[in-house]
């Protein structure tokens, strides 16, 4: 390709997979956007009928040409790929799972044809694509294209790389850019079927009604006929479920494709999980919290594993490392086809957990022989940046060998209700990095680094290096004095990040900003950084301010007789002589909330009643889809109180429709004996909850309750729909965070930051 004439045609096969195909449009796609010249994509059957003859060819897939040429393409492995020159001509080929499989979607599947194409634009035309949306893609322009000299055969150093968390969080980027963005970066796998999840989420469908006795018995007596409570929950020793598991695996593994099989319980095993005589004989209630079920869990992957082998030795059986069951049970040897997929952090503050997390790898790898990660790399708040490049490649250096893929869930805390991508500027280079690593381990981080800023930002490189340097920097500072990674806000903007450390990461936005003035792509570069960032400066702030130092009261009076009607609407005579908490405010921020919630308190010396109004916008509707205290009412508009004494914590949830969720310490087999009453108005909604004080065994309860004083909280969970039910499209949820003590942290349960009940 010279002086804008195209020398060559772009070949693919007769009858294209869909890989094969889009591989072919973007290589002419990018070509196009280089040079400004549009190559001819043709069939290779219709090259015969070309009239003139192209002096090269750029051929794409498994073609005859290809063999032709010796290269014998049918024989790569899944997802390896082949760059080759010879004769004039580029053939470009690589290992693809399915025909049908298309590149487009979130399809962990072999395209290894497409990765083919990348590679040749990366290397070769300098393409980059270092954002999702076209403000993130980098096409140098090119006066003429010469083929290069290549002889490239190259394997991914991993052979799974995913992310959950898809999709970014921005008006201005489509889902469909953000797929193809994570497509660009290797997005994929080379064997079907890893890594390990939960496993059961389309039992209730299939076997509710038929076999209740699969699913897990609860505490009350009933089975978990449902998967709406963290997917499908089974009798994990049940023989029957163990055959129909077993056939069910036997069946998917009918497709040679298929390398793998999960067997995991659903989520939130530890207050769902099967309490059946059997389950709690394999449980160790002495254990810590991250093996209680261990035995019981991978007792049953063994089982499976064992079984399933006898028919197909070379395919595998996942489980996961996870929760309840995270710990190796003491003296199991695993069957050689158990596969494990260890859901850790992954990315530490200090070198403590950092070798604690290594260590935890290699005594899984002396049990089994493949592994794969589930990571949650990246803090759950507004704007919160966090750059770990170096540390990311250096970690993935050494798994190489030990951990055989990964996916990383990019925010645990938002992306639990829609998939997005929350905030991706902030971690955008990380993940960038991530799948460079990923895909070829041995990275250039530092060269990277400074392509990035050059690229992106051009005449603001220098400073916006260096703000990308000295976030890296504070992070690296923490590695030697040991802040721990503990998802607080209070750790993230007072010992990762000061204030100090935000205004002079503010400096080089500013100066960035101004040296693009005139520089209008690279000027709209720097603000999406510095809008990003100056939300996380926003958030700083708000903690930082003086209201984090608050410790709110509330008086509880003593009235002489209870309640004459208990309805939930508090309009009883007693209510009046309650003490109120005053309005609620935004839990994270301290900020005013979007609507009014209300406490109200007062004891007759034997009961404690606690009343609330929970405001809502005119004409909503309430989030209240759950039906029991077995299922996560958190997930409906629901009222929280917290009662704190020294290492004890009683909490209470309660939704609008009057469904209570009581636990001491975590426990839901606590029993309170609280009695709740609710009441749903056009403007709010109300309840009334009536705790006896001696349920509440560990707080100070003298007969007068006189000067007696309680550390509690009380916080309200309100959702509001992003969107309608018009065009039958289901409701999005959003959720605002309400406190009476606001605690300035995404999470209620934070005792130091309580308030205080106060018994005149």
């Amino acid at each position: 390709m010279k002086n804008g004439k195209s020398y060559c045609f772009i070949v693919f096969p007769d009858e294209p997979t869909v890989t094969e195909k889009f591989a072919s449009e973007e290589l002419a796609s990018y070509i196009e956007k280089s040079t400004g010249v549009g190559i001819p994509l043709i069939k290779e059957g219709q090259l015969v009928s070309v009239s003139s003859q192209p002096e090269h060819l750029l051929v794409v897939g498994k073609c005859r040409l290809t063999s032709q040429a010796g290269l014998q393409p049918e024989k790569l492995e899944n997802e390896e790929i082949l760059l080759v020159s010879k004769k004039g001509n580029l053939y470009l080929a690589g290992g693809d799972s399915s025909p049908l499989a298309d590149p487009k979607t979130r399809n962990h599947e072999s395209f290894g044809t497409l990765f083919a194409v990348y590679e040749f634009l990366e290397r070769y035309l300098g393409v980059r694509w270092y954002w999702p949306g076209e403000l993130g893609e980098i096409v140098p322009g090119k006066k003429e294209l010469i083929l290069p000299e290549v002889s490239l055969r190259q394997k991914p150093s991993f052979d799974f790389r995913a992310v959950y968390g898809y999709y970014a969080d921005d008006p201005l980027i489509s889902r469909e850019q953000s797929s193809l963005w994570w497509r660009r970066q290797r997005l994929g796998s080379s064997r079907k079927g890893f890594p390990g999840t939960h496993a059961f989420n389309e039992w209730p469908e299939r076997f509710a009604r038929t076999h209740p006795e699969y699913f897990a018995l609860q505490k009350d007596g009933s089975r978990l006929l449902d998967a709406n409570h963290g997917g499908g929950h089974i009798c994990l020793t049940n023989p029957e479920v163990k055959k129909q598991i077993v056939a069910d695996i036997l069946k998917k593994f009918k497709d040679p494709s298929v390398r793998a099989a999960n067997v995991w319980p659903g989520d939130s095993h530890g207050l769902y999980g099967c309490r059946c005589v059997s389950c709690e004989a394999s449980r160790d209630r002495s254990a810590p919290k991250t093996g209680t079920d261990s035995r019981l869990v991978w007792g049953l992957v063994n089982e499976i594993a064992k079984e399933v082998g006898k028919f197909y030795p070379d395919r595998w059986i996942n489980g996961g490392s996870y929760a309840e069951f995270a710990d190796i049970p003491e003296g199991m040897e695993f069957q050689p086809n158990v596969a494990v997929t260890i859901c850790d952090i992954g990315l530490y503050w200090n070198r403590k957990d950092i070798e604690a997390y290594k260590q935890r790898i290699t005594d899984w790898k002396n049990k089994v022989k493949k592994i794969y990660v589930w990571n949650y790399y990246f803090p759950s708040g507004p704007g919160q940046f966090v750059v770990a490049a170096h540390y990311i490649n250096q970690i993935w250096r050494w798994c190489y060998g030990k951990v055989d893929g990964a996916i990383n869930e990019l925010d645990v805390g938002q992306c639990r209700f829609g998939g997005t991508w929350p905030d991706w500027p902030a971690t955008v280079l990380n993940m960038y990095i991530y799948f460079k690593s990923l895909w070829q381990v041995q990275q250039d981080v530092d060269k990277i680094l400074r392509e990035y800023c050059q690229d992106l930002f051009g005449p603001a490189s220098r400073p916006m290096l260096r703000f990308h340097l000295e976030l890296e920097a504070a992070l690296k500072k923490n590695y030697a004095t040991g802040v721990r990674r503990d998802g607080r806000y209070e750790t993230f903007w007072t010992k990762l990040y000061p204030p100090e450390t935000i205004t002079r990461l503010m400096t080089y936005l500013d100066e960035a900003e101004k040296l693009t003035s005139n520089e209008k792509l690279y000027h709209q570069r720097v603000a999406v950084m510095k809008n990003c960032f100056v939300r996380m400066k926003q958030a700083s702030d708000s903690f930082l301010g003086s209201a984090r130092f608050l410790r709110k009261e509330i008086i509880c009076p003593a009235v002489s007789e209870g309640l004459d009607s208990f309805d939930g609407m508090l309009e009883d005579k007693q209510w009046t002589q309650a003490g109120r908490s005053g309005v609620f405010v935004q839990s994270v921020t301290g900020q005013p909330a979007s609507t009014t919630t209300e406490v109200f308190l007062m004891h007759d010396g034997k009961n404690l009643y606690l009343g609330w109004k929970a405001g809502l916008k005119k004409g909503q509707i309430i989030r209240a889809e759950r039906e029991n205290s077995a299922q996560p009412v958190w997930w409906d508009d629901n009222f929280e109180a917290f009662f704190y004494a020294g290492d004890t914590y009683y909490q209470f949830i309660i939704t609008s429709k009057g469904i209570l969720w009581d636990a001491r310490n975590g426990d839901t087999g606590w029993e309170s004996k609280a009695r709740v009453k609710t009441f749903v108005g056009d403007e709010y909604w109300s309840g009334e909850l009536i705790i006896p004080v001696e349920s509440l065994t560990s707080l100070p309860r003298p007969e007068t309750f006189a000067g007696v004083t309680w550390e509690a909280n009380f916080g309200r969970v309100y959702y509001f729909p992003e969107n309608s039910l018009a065009n039958g499209k289901k409701i999005t949820w959003k959720e605002e965070l309400q406190m009476w003590n606001p605690v300035f942290e995404p999470s209620f349960n934070i005792p130091e930051k309580s308030g205080l009940i106060r018994f005149p």
